[in-house]
């Protein structure tokens, strides 16, 4: 029998970061049957075949048999079955050093959840899909900072040495918080030079007499 039920989801804040302080939200409808017959993988419950037919062939060795039954979880039935990527659409974001990125406007429910059923539990598990937002600039500014603090100790008597060494871990803040520290990793198109991150003032590194 066809159906058709609304149903919202949230919404991150930005795609692949994990907030949704905002409380944003995005409305859907599945439209189909209202039972569908799905082969999950065995352990993972990854999802391996989608039917309207009860009588479909799995092998019961590597997969499991779940019945979807859209009325009580028409979200998890609108993502097995809207599997079509639309035409997207972009916005152009200027970032904070001055480049482009092109961020999607349009994104769809695959774009920001992965689904699968939890066996142990008999339930569908939804995951918000994320990246690293962390880089090569960011693990450089973080080594700087770890060295910055493993030897400030030595110089705590020096007033003009500490005011230099806390100069420097408030640019790194700054660096990763509105600097281009702050850029998420996948919106650098070009090879960052890891030269733009702040270098540890000289006369810090002559005063540890330790090199970074």
């Amino acid at each position: 029998m066809d159906i058709q039920v609304n149903f919202t989801k949230p919404v991150p804040n930005e795609l692949y970061i994990d907030s949704f302080t905002n409380g944003n939200t995005q409305s859907y409808v599945y439209s189909g049957n209202n039972l569908l017959y799905v082969a999950v993988d065995i352990p993972l419950g990854g999802i391996q075949d989608v039917h309207e037919d009860l009588n479909f062939n799995y092998n019961p060795d590597i997969s499991k048999q779940v019945v979807i039954n859209a009325n009580v979880n028409p979200d998890v039935a609108y993502y097995v079955t809207n599997t079509n990527t639309p035409d997207r659409i972009f916005a152009t974001e200027t970032l904070v050093d001055g480049t482009t990125y092109e961020q999607i406007t349009n994104p769809t429910l695959r774009d920001m959840y992965h689904v699968n059923y939890d066996l142990q539990n008999d339930t569908w598990k939804w995951t918000f899909i994320t990246r690293n937002p962390k880089g090569r600039l960011n693990d450089m500014a973080q080594r700087n900072r770890d060295y910055v603090n493993a030897h400030i100790s030595t110089i705590s008597s020096n007033t003009a040495l500490m005011q230099i060494a806390n100069t420097y871990l408030q640019t790194l803040d700054t660096f990763e918080t509105t600097g281009k520290g702050s850029i998420p990793s996948w919106k650098i198109i070009a090879v960052p030079k890891l030269s733009e991150v702040p270098p540890i003032p000289q006369d810090l590194i002559l005063a540890f007499d330790v090199l970074p």
